[in-house]
């Protein structure tokens, strides 16, 4: 059952964090200021993210099976949400930069680690 969710979750990881991402550089690249529902949305890719990695380390030590690069993948993408709070700045702009190159990065690796699972 956990197997399931994990693998589930990790659909919903990618897709909250690309689409929260994607949606941020377009208000960037429009020199627009991010919407109300900006925050909230890339808070729910990281939320999602942290749910995640708890759910894969306890499947982990479900299976005892030794940690690859799928293991690897998943603590980066999650050292690297967590800096992005740390990295944002008093600038609004680079607030929405930064948190949305991110959520980019987080969802793109997020795939390549589910290419990783199982091996």
């Amino acid at each position: 059952m956990l197997r399931s969710f994990h693998a589930g979750l990790a659909y919903t990881v990618v897709a909250l964090n690309l689409a929260a991402g994607l949606w941020g550089l377009l208000f960037v690249r429009r020199r627009l200021p991010a919407p109300r529902l900006f925050w909230p949305a890339i808070v729910a890719g990281q939320v999602a993210l942290a749910v995640q990695v708890v759910a894969g380390v306890a499947l982990l030590n479900q299976l005892g099976a030794k940690p690859g690069f799928h293991v690897f993948y998943g603590f980066v993408v999650l050292i690297a949400a967590a800096l992005s709070w740390a990295l944002r700045g008093e600038s609004p702009r680079r607030a929405i930069v930064v948190s949305s190159v991110v959520a980019v990065f987080v969802g793109a690796v997020s795939v390549r680690a589910m290419l990783t699972a199982g091996r």
